[in-house]
Parts: structure tokens; sequence; C-alpha cells
């Protein structure tokens, strides 16, 4: 048996410095040998066709709208399948550049390219996500070959992947339902719901998904719902006049005294005082004229 082969960054990339992206399509019944990485990883998504990636001595099924975190260690290959073409973008980078990255973003926790699971992180996206994606592919396929253009990709990526990577939630154990349902519940139109709409966008009983939420060290299911509606109502003080009883009633508190309690708990503040502060601006306190009327006096310039 041949031994598998460990590729350096500049023998894959040799005129690329900073990252290497690459749209490429895999004929039926072809095949990408199997690999692993000296000193770089790889994040691939699948925009057509389906295909095998045998990934550590499991095979995973490839289809579009799957990405694929592929860390330093991991060894891997592709497989396509009978008449079908795969088309994959795959963006690599050296593992160096991201050397500060988990204790700088994740507090040292083992997130995204740094997991220590056996398999590598794989998401299975949504349109409005791989639309996101095609415009990136857009970006990096013509911007300078700088770190700046690769860490703005990869910050935002994560973002997407998990917005709450950075808040000290555990995400990369989820199972893929459970991870789709915590995302979804911080959309407005959920927000009526409460816990009942958030398991039902998990696919169980509400009893069920508390157990879940328990085993994967997340917040009950009444927190996760109270959170996300706290964070739009807050998001809409800090950006808008909107009447705040408005406010209560639209991320789901039919009783303002109510919201008013469970908002001041969260974050200090009433609604109003938390306006207030988020509002304030350097503009305020400067003293503005009547209109029609100068608040300075012209003067010229003298000459030199």
């Amino acid at each position: 048996m041949k031994p598998i082969p460990h590729l350096l960054f500049r023998e894959t990339a040799p005129h690329t410095p900073c990252f290497h992206l690459v749209r490429h399509t895999f004929k039926p019944r072809s095949s990408f040998y199997r690999h692993g990485h000296r000193d770089f990883a790889e994040v691939f998504w699948v925009e057509g066709g389906t295909g095998l990636h045998h990934v550590n001595g499991i095979a995973q099924r490839l289809e579009p709208g799957m990405l694929v975190l592929i860390r330093q260690s991991d060894i891997h290959g592709v497989v396509t399948h009978g008449q079908e073409a795969l088309t994959v973008v795959n963006c690599s980078f050296p593992t160096l550049a991201l050397q500060q990255w988990p204790q700088r973003y994740f507090g040292g926790r083992p997130l995204f390219f740094w997991s220590r699971e056996t398999q590598p992180p794989t998401y299975k996206l949504e349109p409005e996500q791989l639309q996101r994606l095609q415009k990136w592919t857009d970006h990096l396929s013509i911007c300078p070959n700088e770190r700046f253009h690769l860490d703005w990709f990869l910050l935002d990526l994560m973002h997407l992947l998990e917005p709450g990577a950075t808040h000290g939630a555990r995400v990369e154990t989820l199972p893929e339902r459970l991870r789709v349902a915590l995302r979804e519940i911080r959309q407005l139109r959920h927000f009526s719901g409460g816990v009942h709409e958030l398991a039902r966008l998990a696919g169980c009983s509400l009893q069920h998904l508390n157990r879940l939420l328990k085993q994967y060290k997340q917040p009950p299911a009444g927190e996760i719902v109270t959170e996300a509606r706290l964070q739009h109502a807050a998001r809409e003080l800090r950006l808008t006049d909107r009447k705040i009883i408005d406010l209560g009633l639209e991320v789901g508190f039919n009783n303002l005294g109510h919201f008013y309690q469970v908002f001041k708990k969260r974050y200090g503040l009433t609604p109003r005082q938390f306006r207030l502060r988020q509002q304030r601006s350097v503009w305020q306190g400067v003293t503005t004229a009547p209109a029609g009327k100068r608040s300075f006096r012209a003067r010229s310039i003298p000459r030199r």
C-alpha cells in the first residue's frame, strides 16, 4: 500500500501566498486521491452533484449545500457517484494564519478548524447561506491575495455557520436539526410560537428538546427563546424610535410590565434607559443656532 501523501501549501498553491480559491468539477466516475496536509486547512462546499467524501476512515455523502471544514490533521479524498459530476468550491490557507484565533475569539474552545472530534465539522447550508458564499466566491476570485481578505472571509464564515460561537456555547457537536432550530428561532417570524415553535423547528417534543439541550450543555428552551426575543428588541431600541410597547408585543411579550422586568434583568436597564444610553451620540450637547441665524462669525482667511 502506498503511503498517504501530506501536502504543503506552497506546493499546492505556489503563486497564492495567503489563500487559494478554486472551483473544481469532478467528472463522473472519477476521484481525488486521499491525502493529508502538513501546514494548511481548507473549507469546501458543494454547488452541484453528489459524491462520497472519504475522511479519516469514514465515507460521508456529499450533496448540494454541504460544507466541510478540513483541519490540518484530517486525511481525506473524494469519489463521484455514477454518471453524475460533482462541483465544489474550495478555499485553502496556511494554518499559521489562524494560530491565535481560538484564544482571541473563542475563549480557547476547540471549535471549527480546531475541533477535536474524529470527523471534521460538517454543515448543511440554507439557501441564504449559499447565496452569501456565492458572493464570497466572487469576491475572493478578484480581490488581492492578502490576509485582510482571508480573515474577513473566515470570520464571516464562522459567524454564518455558528452565530453563537463567540458567546460560550458548545456548538461543534450539536445535531444538525438542533443546530438549524437554534439558528432559526432568532428570526422574528418564530417568536410568537415560543418554546413550542423551537420544538417544532427541532422536530421533536418539548420534553425531548429540553433533554437534548441539557445533553449538549445548552440553556433550556425558555431561556433560548427569551434571549432571542430580547436581542431583537435591543437591536430595535438601539436603531429605531419605534414605541416600546409595540416592540414588546412584536417579540412576544403581551404584558408591557413583564417585558420591562425581563429586559432589565438581562441588560441591567429598562428598555427606555437602554434606548437613551445606546442612542446617545457625539452630536448631543452641541449647541445649534436657531434656523436662519449664523452660529459663527464669518472670517476671511488672511493672506500669508
